[in-house]
């Protein structure tokens, strides 16, 4: 008899569990924003998220400011960078050295978004959206993944779902 996975999320509780997450979360930059949630349906798009996909599900004909240029990050580390020194509070450098982050820091949160991401979606990738020189979108998208469990067997079963979206504003001056 297969079952679900006692650690898997459906779609529904994924969304969720990142909307609660992500709801008092601002990403860090010069101008702090917050990170929306989207799910992008799979039966549209299939199997491989590409550019003109991302631009055409996550920029309408009504936006004033198309990108520029579109960046697929894809390697671990681009989509382990989104999170960055975020869910640690102590942050230890190549020299050795270290800091703490102030107490204020929601550490806990950024945990459990970077667990949530690496623990239920597939095909990650970080895209880069340069607006213009100072402004940019980030977009963590990846496909969510239902993962059932055969205890006779022991063998997992992976039914993928649709993508869900991670978005969020960068300013750099």
């Amino acid at each position: 008899m297969i079952t679900l996975h006692p650690k898997t999320l459906t779609e529904p509780q994924l969304i969720q569990a990142l909307t609660t997450t992500t709801q008092s979360l601002l990403y860090p930059s010069e101008s702090d924003y917050p990170i929306t949630i989207k799910t992008l349906s799979a039966a549209d798009i299939g199997d491989k998220l590409t550019i003109s996909e991302v631009a055409r599900h996550l920029y309408t004909q009504q936006q004033l400011t198309p990108p520029q240029r579109i960046l697929k990050r894809t390697l671990v580390y681009w989509t382990k960078t989104f999170f960055g020194n975020l869910p640690q509070l102590l942050i230890r450098y190549s020299d050795g050295s270290y800091s703490v982050q102030p107490p204020e820091h929601p550490v806990e949160l950024w945990r459990t978004l970077h667990g949530l991401v690496f623990d239920h979606l597939i095909h990650v990738a970080l895209w880069h959206c340069i607006l213009n020189g100072v402004e940019s979108d980030l977009h963590l998208i990846g496909r969510h993944v239902l993962i059932q469990h055969d205890p006779d067997t022991n063998a997992a079963n992976l039914q993928l779902g649709n993508w869900v979206a991670l978005s969020t504003r960068i300013v750099q001056t």
